[in-house]
């Protein structure tokens, strides 16, 4: 009785940190280096609802800011290097995105997945999108879906290939796609 008493009351301690493990991650502000092309993309942070899940309860509240690139940038966009003003600049957030060598071009990555409806991946040509994916879009077998608490995966497999310009994604229901980095269009 002792024992099966200890062993309850150890599971009814670790499940808010299970739920704890399972929320979104805060949004950060962070630099990506363009490789060799002189460029370098800027996401600022922002407190924003539909980054995640529109009235879904999240850590929206939370943002971390560096404030080493917010005293030199100002806007979340392409910037040449050195430079304090964007070459062209976004109003989104986003944990992952993928910018193109010519500096004009960029992959942006959905957030974290909890509706067939949202944003799978987008692309955009200086800060205009020019083609989006839903997860509904490009995942034709809903069973495969891997669900946690709040969220679920869709993608087994993800690469950007910047000398290809393309991005290929692999979904866990097996269908591959590669995208052109430039268009958007599906080429294979």
């Amino acid at each position: 009785m002792k024992t099966t008493s200890v062993g309850l009351f150890a599971i009814l301690l670790s499940l808010p940190l299970l739920a704890w493990a399972d929320r979104a991650r805060p949004p950060r502000d962070y630099v990506v280096d363009v490789g060799g092309s002189g460029y370098v993309f800027v996401m600022l942070a922002k407190r924003d609802n539909p980054l995640f899940d529109p009235g879904a309860p999240d850590d929206v509240g939370v943002v971390d800011r560096d404030a080493n690139i917010r005293r030199t940038y100002k806007l979340s966009g392409m910037y040449l290097k050195g430079s304090k003003t964007p070459l062209w600049s976004v109003s989104w957030y986003a944990f992952e995105v993928y910018p193109n060598q010519d500096g004009e071009h960029l992959v942006r990555m959905g957030p974290w997945a909890s509706s067939m409806d949202q944003l799978a991946v987008s692309f955009y040509t200086r800060g205009v999108e020019t083609k989006r994916y839903t997860i509904g879009d490009l995942v034709k077998n809903r069973e495969n879906l891997r669900h946690t608490v709040s969220h679920f995966f869709w993608l087994s497999e993800q690469r950007y290939d910047e000398k290809a310009n393309t991005l290929h994604l692999k979904t866990v229901d097996g269908l591959s796609y590669v995208f052109s980095a430039i268009n958007g269009e599906i080429v294979q």
